[in-house]
């Protein structure tokens, strides 16, 4: 079972920060600081997952990222409804 504690994912962030270029105004710093997080917080989940879940954890955080539910992403770029769509299918409640 996978668990991470509060303590190691903070630390991922902080090492996020410190990586990050800091130059350019508030936005660009913004924007390459979550660039950064994301980048991290993947090298570091990836490098403790099966081989088998690989897959699925990037597919995962690949439609977070198009969804534009992490703040500053793209929004819109994958439908809620598409994606609910392609994960579920076609559900039919007519019997007739």
């Amino acid at each position: 079972m996978y668990q991470y504690s509060l303590e190691w994912y903070v630390g991922l962030f902080n090492a996020a920060i410190d990586r990050a270029d800091k130059k350019g105004d508030l936005s660009s710093v913004t924007e390459n600081i979550m660039a950064t997080f994301t980048a991290v917080l993947y090298e570091n989940v990836c490098r403790s997952l099966f081989e088998k879940d690989k897959l699925l954890f990037s597919f995962l955080l690949c439609m977070k990222i198009l969804t534009g539910r992490d703040g500053g992403r793209p929004a819109g770029a994958v439908n809620q409804t598409d994606l609910r769509f392609f994960l579920q299918g076609a559900l039919s409640l007519d019997t007739a």
